[in-house]
């Protein structure tokens, strides 16, 4: 596996699900691809009915999404750069996968904002 597709690999699997910790509103810990969703939707509301609030909200949502997306790259990239061989890579990004998986099935997201409780896994965001 070349170096530019492990690290787009490795970046897309921690985007969609490594729990991060974030503040709006509530305190939780959600992937970078929900807070991106709740991005849009914050910002949406923003262009639709303009208010302070609103704006303050969708900021948050907006600058954490993005910083993280930032961090989680550069984390990716680092990583890529420390496996030498396209075997070491393919077998780094197959882990990835492997540990989406398992997000899939735990409960180790903390979700206020869900309607199916506080804890949830991949599925229930």
């Amino acid at each position: 596996m070349t170096p530019r597709a492990a690290t787009l690999a490795l970046w897309l699997l921690l985007l969609a699900a490594a729990p991060l910790p974030y503040w709006a509103v509530e305190a939780g810990r959600q992937p970078v691809s929900h807070l991106a969703v709740f991005a849009g939707l914050t910002s949406a509301a923003v262009v639709a009915e303009p208010s302070t609030i609103a704006a303050i909200i969708a900021g948050l949502f907006v600058s954490q999404a993005a910083l993280y997306a930032g961090l989680l790259y550069v984390l990716a990239r680092a990583l890529v750069k420390r496996l030498a061989t396209p075997r070491a890579r393919l077998l780094a990004v197959l882990a990835g996968v492997a540990l989406v998986v398992a997000a899939a099935a735990l409960p180790i997201y903390v979700t206020p904002f869900s309607t199916s409780g506080l804890r949830g896994n991949l599925f229930s965001l």
